[in-house]
């Protein structure tokens, strides 16, 4: 299972007025609206549920191979810890595992097998940082099926992926090391 997602924080102060009544409306699930009632809902928390969203949405598409339709009031975020949260989409579950710092959350769905490659660092096991990483360097071999579910092609087989960039961020996840190990080796993962 793959999907990540990641949030430039110094972009999105200017993107969208994530703070207005309305727009958090849209974007949050009802029990997310009750929770937040009687408290702030912060900057950082706000981006942190959107980004667990858009995550879990990933992971979902992928699964039942839907077609593309992001509702994120459909979903409900609850915190397990602070750096980890399950998503619900109808009645199903996914464990998101988020990064947060002053300057980006990157958030992926948590599976043991999944690897992560991306131009900044995060501290994980299954992480791997690489200042040079361009999503631009995958394009040729990049492939969307009619859904637009991301596919690279490696070898004549096509391997799934998960893309995401947000301002001077950008991060890939693969299926397994293999995938990422081939890249690299074949210095396609260079700007």
């Amino acid at each position: 299972m793959l999907g990540n997602d990641v949030v430039d924080l110094e972009l999105a102060q200017h993107q969208i007025r994530w703070e207005t009544k309305a727009f958090q409306q849209k974007v949050l699930h009802p029990l997310e609206i009750k929770k937040y009632k009687d408290k702030v809902l912060d900057f950082t928390d706000f981006w942190k549920i959107w980004s667990c969203k858009e995550v879990a949405y990933k992971a979902h598409q992928r699964k039942f191979n839907l077609k593309p339709r992001l509702n994120p009031f459909d979903f409900s975020v609850s915190e397990t810890s602070t750096s980890r949260s399950e998503v619900k989409i109808d009645n199903y579950k996914y464990e998101v595992a988020s990064f947060i710092n002053p300057n980006f959350i990157y958030s992926i769905i948590h599976t043991p097998e999944a690897v992560s490659s991306q131009n900044f660092e995060i501290s994980s096991y299954n992480s791997y940082f690489k200042k040079d990483l361009n999503r631009n360097c995958l394009n040729h071999m990049l492939h969307k099926d009619k859904n637009g579910i991301p596919y690279i092609k490696i070898n004549s087989s096509f391997k799934p992926i998960s893309i995401t960039h947000h301002g001077k961020y950008v991060a890939f996840q693969f299926q397994d090391k293999t995938d990422l190990n081939f890249l690299w080796n074949a210095d396609i993962l260079k700007s």
